[in-house]
């Protein structure tokens, strides 16, 4: 009985050991890349998301700008008729003085 050696039944068992640690030890880094790339991914479908509402509220405030432009310019208009009818309605009424003078 002394003359068994149990050194090989001891390496192999150390050698499976070995790898049980180093499959385990795989299956974490890849664990780990797979939360990276959900990570990653998840930030960017975010970051599109904010893109996209930035863009959706840029567009608008152009059409506001340009429909500010439109009714500003609208209203200098309306200003420049009723000053121009108010100057009307006094030389109108001036002309009628003069002519009931007559």
């Amino acid at each position: 009985m002394l003359l068994i050696n149990l050194l090989p039944w001891r390496k192999t068992q150390r050698r499976q050991r070995a790898r049980r640690w180093l499959g385990l030890l795989w299956l974490q880094a890849g664990l780990m890349l797979c939360l990276i790339a959900a990570s990653y991914l998840l930030f960017q479908h975010r970051q599109q998301r904010a893109q996209d509402g930035l863009n959706a509220v840029l567009a608008q405030q152009q059409q506001l700008a340009a429909l500010y432009q439109q009714t500003y310019l609208s209203r200098e208009t309306l200003r420049r008729f009723q000053v121009q009818e108010r100057t009307e309605a006094v030389i109108l009424h001036d002309n009628r003085r003069s002519l009931h003078l007559l």
